[in-house]
């Protein structure tokens, strides 16, 4: 049974106020466990009642004063106790006392009067104190694990204590794996040094105790494999106030990223597209203008071509940029000339953004042509236009028949100029055109490459030769990577050193590429040139200078960079590790042909 241990009651005589209080404390210890010490304190801490089990637990045999009481932890439970009062909340702590563990929950006692109880102090001992401590830690461990979000939990020095199953399935670790160490030491910030210099300065913040503050970072979960997350560290602080713990939370957030970073690619795509186009449009209107006698005229001369190149970009359109089928691209283009009189023929041929538009643009002029002066401007005039695939080359032929006799020349105007000219300039194309007396005959010969999607290109390969010279030149190269893309920068990095070479960095911030080449000069230098042109050529310059060779990967053109470094590669994103190589050939090899 919870009987009181001496003192009963220390202070004033058993008056109402104290009969009020001990009924009070008399329920108090009647639905306390059996296992509970119970002890009452006035604001001063001055012990008013203790049971029998409180004294059992701390070993003592008096109990005239909070020190005699509670002994070796009496400092800290006084600090426990005295910072529940003072904020009217309860409060647990865990202790170490002589006589064994002991855990103290405290329980503040409002509008506590001269010599009333301020306080009703539970204590439990050893086994039982611990054994509700780890039930608690396990159902909290159970919560965490069921969450998808990341979650560590770190000492005060930022040493980590615990990681719930999120983050360590993600990089396939075990709890003794990383348990203890200093976060920032451990595998997921193993892959740069700058994202450890990151958390460190986070870690600090948060000891300090500034708010939690969120921020983008890279976190390693494979040899090549890093995911994006949104991190944020939380101080947790005990009952006077003072950090003692850091929760971390890492969301993945990589699909969002990716899908950000694929709709900025395509946005830069679509811009570079819309200024193509709008370059071939003020060109039709240029050229147009001048040869026009009225506005009439103009507006005839621009409103077909216009029209072709709409249809051009709608199937484009529909086929996500990724390429044209030719013969539909013909079809449009022709069929509202007579679809019965046009005979088109040839293998199923898929053609890129840039050579669908210039085709679409002949086979207008072309079309246009037939209406006006050729076969399709008799009745029974027909046009035979077929294609094929000789030896790598594309081949067109254009025949024209049953139309009005032809001269032998035709004066040469803005229609045949385009056509020339596109022909050449966007296909690379030979164009024969033979006004024989039954009807025009045109030939067109293209290299099947400058017609085809990038990716259906003849494939790059290295002569033996060449690869010899090639890992020769890489084995044991220093080769620093510059890239604001991590996981882009650890895949290159990656292929370097399969080849032999020695990854340097990856560097995700200019400052720091131009403090590791002022320190240590590198062989090759491979720089990213669509986060920052400017930063990139200045490290490039200052790698040429040390006698690097050069390698520019962009999404775009690179003019500037052709122009200030006429011997560097160019590497076309997005590339394929063929492609790569093929750049380091480019890279190096070039001064050795």
């Amino acid at each position: 049974m919870n009987e009181p241990a001496t003192p009963t009651l220390e202070g004033p005589k058993r008056d109402a106020d104290a009969t009020a209080w001990l009924k009070t404390a008399a329920q108090a210890l009647a639905r306390a466990p059996a296992e509970d010490g119970i002890v009452f304190v006035d604001a001063d801490l001055k012990p008013l009642l203790v049971n029998v089990r409180a004294a059992d637990i701390l070993g003592v045999a008096r109990a005239d004063s909070f020190e005699t009481l509670f002994n070796d932890v009496a400092l800290d439970a006084a600090r426990v106790v005295k910072a529940a009062i003072a904020a009217q909340m309860e409060s647990a702590h865990d202790l170490q006392s002589a006589a064994g563990p002991i855990r103290i929950s405290v329980r503040p006692i409002a509008d506590a009067g001269a010599g009333a109880p301020a306080a009703q102090i539970n204590i439990r001992a050893g086994a039982a104190a611990f054994a509700t401590l780890r039930a608690g830690e396990d159902h909290l461990r159970h919560v965490l694990d069921a969450v998808s979000v990341m979650a560590l939990v770190l000492d005060d020095r930022g040493a980590l204590l615990s990681a719930n199953r999120a983050v360590l399935a993600a990089a396939d670790l075990q709890p003794s794996d990383v348990l203890g160490a200093s976060l920032p030491e451990t595998y997921w910030w193993s892959w740069s040094e700058e994202a450890q210099e990151r958390l460190r300065a986070a870690i600090d913040a948060a000891r300090a105790g500034a708010a939690p503050a969120a921020y983008r970072e890279k976190l390693r979960v494979g040899e090549s494999r890093l995911l994006t997350v949104v991190m944020q560290l939380s101080p947790l602080r005990d009952s006077n106030g003072a950090v003692r713990n850091i929760v971390v939370s890492a969301t993945d957030v990589s699909d969002l990223v990716d899908m950000q970073e694929r709709q900025a690619l395509l946005a830069g795509e679509l811009t570079h597209r819309v200024k193509n186009i709008l370059a071939i449009v003020k060109a039709l209107v240029s050229r147009a203008a001048r040869r026009a006698a009225s506005k009439e005229a103009l507006a005839e001369a621009l409103e077909g071509r216009i029209t072709a190149m709409a249809g051009a970009i709608s199937q484009l359109s529909r086929g996500q940029w990724t390429g044209s089928d030719l013969k539909t691209l013909l079809q449009e283009q022709l069929s509202h000339l007579g679809a019965d009189r046009i005979t088109l023929a040839g293998p199923d041929l898929n053609i890129s953004p840039k050579a669908a538009m210039a085709v679409a643009l002949i086979a207008f002029e072309m079309g246009s042509n037939a209406a006006k002066h050729g076969a399709l401007s008799a009745p029974d005039g027909r046009v035979d236009l077929r294609w094929a695939v000789e030896n790598g080359r594309f081949v067109l032929h254009w025949r024209e028949r049953g139309g009005p006799p032809v001269a032998d020349k035709r004066e040469t105007g803005f229609g045949s100029t385009l056509i020339s000219t596109l022909a050449q300039g966007d296909l690379s194309a030979e164009l024969d055109m033979n006004f024989a007396p039954g009807g025009l005959e045109a030939e067109l010969r293209a290299p099947i490459a400058s017609l085809r999607r990038e990716e259906a290109a003849p494939a790059f390969t290295l002569a033996e030769t060449e690869r010899e010279r090639l890992a020769a030149r890489l084995r044991g190269a220093r080769a620093m990577i510059v890239d604001d893309s991590p996981l882009v920068a650890l895949d290159l990095g990656g292929m370097l050193e399969a080849e032999g070479a020695t990854a340097i960095g990856p560097y995700t911030e200019v400052k720091h590429a131009r403090a590791a080449l002022q320190q240590h000069p590198c062989d090759l230098a491979i720089i990213d040139l669509d986060w920052d042109e400017a930063e990139a050529l200045a490290i490039a310059e200052l790698a040429a200078a040390q006698g690097a060779a050069l390698i520019f990967a962009t999404g775009g053109h690179a003019v500037r960079a052709r122009e200030r470094h006429e011997n560097a590669a160019i590497l076309a994103k997005p590339y394929t590790e063929l492609d790569f190589i093929g750049a380091l050939r480019a890279a190096l090899l070039t001064d050795e042909a």
